[in-house]
């Protein structure tokens, strides 16, 4: 494009040789760059958390069933499950502006924590999760060790600080487990 930018265009071929009064190949070229930014925007809205950017629930188990496929892939996957404590009584008595600062809070820790090819996402409410396809269970609990330091300092909301505990558990190693039932576990 004049701008610099790279664009996606869609290009119809014609064969008109047999037409005398073209005797041609005629093409036809549209641009679509806006047509696949939308598409991509929507299904990226579709799969991930507004307020977080984290995978939603969609997202984390069709990873999970990802992982999963392969006849050794169970036995090597790990999902492990944050959930905040107490977080209801931070919306009730604190506000939702509070709590969303609270989960984008977590949202962060576990990102800077998860390593590379993990998912991380928000399963609903205050619930997170983290996947990891090829692990070890030494990786696993050391990971839980880090998230539980990682959730001791408090975060800064404001004028105040306020403390956000968690609840931390993790599942693996399963040979016959599918996305749900590794979940559920």
């Amino acid at each position: 494009h004049a701008d610099g930018s790279w664009r996606w265009m869609e290009i119809t071929t014609s064969n008109l040789m047999h037409d005398p009064g073209i005797a041609g190949i005629v093409g036809n070229a549209r641009d679509i760059t806006q047509s696949l930014e939308l598409q991509n925007r929507l299904s990226h809205q579709a799969n991930h958390d507004t307020l977080t950017r984290l995978a939603n629930r969609a997202l984390f188990t069709e990873r999970m069933a990802e992982a999963l496929a392969g006849p050794t892939s169970a036995a090597n996957s790990a999902v492990v499950l944050v959930d905040l404590n107490e977080f209801k009584a931070v919306n009730d008595n604190l506000g939702h502006a509070v709590g969303d600062a609270l989960l984008v809070a977590a949202a962060e820790r576990l990102v800077a924590l998860a390593p590379a090819g993990s998912t991380v996402a928000r399963l609903g409410g205050d619930e997170f999760a983290m996947l990891r396809a090829a692990t070890t269970d030494e990786w696993t609990q050391a990971l839980v060790d880090d998230l539980v330091r990682a959730f001791e300092p408090s975060v800064p909301v404001g004028d105040r600080e306020v403390r956000m505990a968690a609840s931390i558990g993790f599942a693996g190693g399963w040979v016959d487990a599918n996305a749900d039932e590794l979940l559920r576990r």
